[in-house]
C-alpha cells in the first residue's frame, strides 16, 4: 500500500523559455505619498531625492481642492508649484488625484458634493491647464464609494467624476483620466460606471486593496479579483485597470488584533519583514494577472503617531520608511521589484511543472523577459516549510535566489526550492550578460571607539557592474561620521570588494542599534542587508 504522505500533487501551468507571441507586459510600479497643506519643501525634496536614487520614479500624490482654492477664485499654488518643480528636477512622474472639496463649495464637509458642479469643473480645469505640460495622468477623487472620503450618493460621485474628467480633457485633450480609486469591488458596482455612461469619460479605472489590514480577505484573492474586474471592464469598454493604491500595515496588538475585521493567523505576520514579503506576494499577483497597467504602493513614510489621520492607527504603519526615514525592508523590496520588472516581460507560468506534498497549496508565478531571463516567484501559507519540485526550467543560465530586500546568492542547480510561510521564494535565471550585486561576510566586532562593521560586496552576475555605490543607513541610536556613500568604479563578474565602517553608540535611546548596508548601480536590482549592532 502506498504511503499517502509521499504522493505528490502536480500543478501544470504555461511558461516559455523564449517569449511567446502575446504582447509583452510593461506595467508601472511605484509608490504613493500625500503632501497636504503645511508640508515643508525640505520634506518633499528629501523624499524625491531618495526615491530617485533607487529609481522609484512613479508617485501618486493628492491635490486637495480645499488646500489650493481657499476661497472661490482665490488660489494658493506655492506647494503644488514646488512639488511639480521638484518632481521635474528629480525625474519623478506624478500621478495626482484631485479631491476633497472646500467648505465654501459644499457648505458642509470636505467629503460632501459641491453645491454647484461648475465650481468643481472650474478648479479641475485650472489645475490641468496650469500643469498639463508636465503631468499627463489625472485621477478624479479618491475612494468615492467609501464613507470616510465621500458622504454623497454614488450617483453624485458618478456625476462628479464625469464633470471632472470633462474638465481634464477640455484643458488637455491628450491627458489620461482615471476614475477615482474604488474600494467596493463588486462586479455590479463596477458595471454601474458603464451603465451610467461615465466610463466614456475615463481612460482608466483605479481599484484599491488593503487585504489583511482592513479587509479580512486573504492576500491570495487579489489575483482572481483583478481577473474578474478586468473581465467586467471588457464587457463594455477598453479602459485600463489600475491598482494605484495598495498597502499592508505592520501594526498588530498583543492579542493579534489588527483592525475591526482583521486578526492575525500566525505570529510571524504584521512584522516589518512580513510587510515586505506581503508586498512581494501582492505585487506578483497583480503583475501575473496581465490585467493591471499601473501599480502604486501606499506609501513612502509611516506617519508619526502624534499626527492625525483619516481612519484607525493602521494608517501610521503603512510606509516603506519609518517616520524618521529609517528604511523598512519594504523600501528595498520595492526598489528590487522595480528593477526586476523594468523590462517588458511575458507571464510564462504554464510550462513549469511544480510538485509539492499532497495537501499543500503553493502559489506560483513565472515571468520571462525579452532576453530570455526567467523569474520564478512562489510562496505558501501556514506554518510548515515544504520542498517544491520544479521541472521545465531553462536548462542553462546563472541561477540566483533573492532575499526580500534584494540580496542574492548563487544556486548550483534548480530542481527544487524551499517554501517558507514567512518568506517569498524568488528565483532569477539569467541568460544575458547582466551584472548582479550581492553582499556577503557581514560582521560586527567591538572596536576601541565603538564597533567595526565589515561586509563584502560582489558581482555574481554575468556582466560588468559600473559606478557601484555602497550606501549605509545607520539608525538613530548610532553615531556615524564617515561618508554614507562610497563609489566603486566597476566590478567584473566574480570580483569582490571588502568594506568596513566604524560606528559609535549615540546618546539617543530607542531600539536596538542597527544599520542598513546597500549596494546598487542604478541598472540592476539593489542588494540590502540589515546589520544589528550588539
Amino acid at each position: 500500500m502506498k504511503n499517502l504522505l509521499s504522493i505528490l500533487l502536480f500543478i501544470t501551468i504555461t511558461v516559455f523559455s523564449t517569449v511567446g507571441v502575446s504582447a509583452l507586459n510593461a506595467p508601472v510600479l511605484g509608490i504613493c505619498e500625500d503632501y497636504p497643506r503645511g508640508t515643508m519643501y525640505d520634506e518633499i525634496e528629501r523624499d524625491f531625492e531618495l526615491l530617485a536614487k533607487y529609481d522609484i520614479t512613479d508617485l501618486r500624490i493628492s491635490i486637495a481642492w480645499g488646500d489650493v482654492e481657499f476661497a472661490k477664485g482665490y488660489f494658493d499654488w506655492w506647494l503644488l508649484d514646488d512639488t511639480v518643480d521638484l518632481a521635474e528636477q528629480y525625474g519623478i512622474e506624478l500621478y495626482p488625484y484631485i479631491c476633497y472639496a472646500p467648505t465654501w463649495a459644499t457648505r458642509e464637509t470636505w467629503r460632501s458634493p459641491p453645491d454647484d458642479m461648475a465650481d468643481w469643473y472650474d478648479f479641475v480645469y485650472e489645475v490641468v491647464n496650469r500643469y498639463g505640460d508636465r503631468i499627463k495622468f489625472w485621477e478624479l477623487w479618491n475612494e468615492g464609494d467609501n464613507y470616510e472620503f465621500w458622504v454623497g450618493s454614488w450617483e453624485q460621485q458618478l456625476e462628479l467624476v464625469k464633470v471632472g474628467a470633462q474638465a481634464v480633457k477640455d484643458a488637455d485633450p491628450e491627458a489620461i483620466t482615471v476614475f477615482g480609486g474604488l474600494t467596493n469591488l463588486d462586479s455590479n458596482h463596477i458595471r454601474s460606471i458603464f451603465s451610467s455612461g461615465v466610463a466614456d469619460y475615463v481612460d482608466a479605472i483605479n481599484i484599491h486593496f488593503y487585504h489583511e489590514t482592513w479587509n479580512p480577505t486573504p492576500t491570495e484573492q487579489i489575483y482572481p479579483t483583478v481577473r474578474r474586474i478586468k473581465d467586467v471592464i471588457k464587457e463594455s469598454g477598453e479602459q485600463e485597470l489600475w491598482v494605484a493604491e495598495i498597502g499592508y500595515s505592520d501594526y498588530v496588538e498583543e492579542d493579534g488584533y489588527v483592525s475591526y475585521y482583521v486578526r492575525t493567523s500566525h505570529p510571524y505576520e504584521k512584522t516589518q519583514h512580513f510587510q515586505a514579503v506581503t508586498f512581494g506576494r501582492q505585487v506578483t499577483q497583480l503583475l501575473a494577472s496581465e490585467d493591471v497597467s499601473t501599480v502604486l504602493w501606499y506609501e513612502v513614510k509611516n506617519l508619526p503617531l502624534y499626527s492625525s489621520a483619516i481612519g484607525d492607527v493602521n494608517n501610521h504603519y503603512l510606509g516603506a520608511l519609518d517616520f524618521d526615514y529609517f528604511p523598512k525592508p519594504l523600501f528595498f523590496a520595492l526598489a528590487s521589484f522595480v528593477k526586476l520588472f523594468d523590462n517588458p516581460f511575458d507571464v510564462t507560468t504554464e510550462q513549469i511543472e511544480v510538485s509539492v506534498p499532497n495537501g499543500t497549496e503553493p502559489f506560483f508565478h513565472a515571468f520571462t523577459r525579452e532576453n530570455g531571463d526567467t523569474l520564478l516567484i512562489a510562496w505558501k501559507r501556514g506554518i510548515d516549510k515544504v520542498e517544491m519540485g520544479l521541472e521545465g526550467i531553462p536548462p542553462s543560465g546563472t541561477i540566483l535566489q533573492y532575499s526580500i530586500t534584494g540580496n542574492k546568492t548563487i544556486l548550483p542547480t534548480l530542481q527544487s526550492v524551499t517554501l517558507d510561510p514567512e518568506e517569498l521564494t524568488l528565483i532569477e535565471v539569467l541568460q544575458g550578460k547582466e551584472a548582479r550585486l550581492s553582499l556577503t561576510d557581514l560582521e560586527v566586532s567591538p572596536a576601541e571607539d565603538g564597533y567595526l562593521v565589515r561586509a563584502v560586496c560582489g558581482n555574481i552576475g554575468n556582466g560588468l557592474a559600473e559606478s557601484v555605490v555602497v550606501e549605509v543607513f545607520p539608525s538613530k541610536e548610532l553615531v556615524f561620521d564617515g561618508n554614507a556613500e562610497r563609489t566603486i568604479p566597476s566590478l567584473e563578474p566574480g570580483e569582490e570588494y571588502a568594506l568596513e565602517w566604524l560606528v559609535e553608540p549615540g546618546q539617543e535611546e530607542g531600539g536596538q542599534p542597527r544599520m542598513w548596508i546597500v549596494v546598487r548601480d542604478g541598472e540592476t536590482p539593489p542588494a540590502a542587508e540589515l546589520v544589528y549592532i550588539q
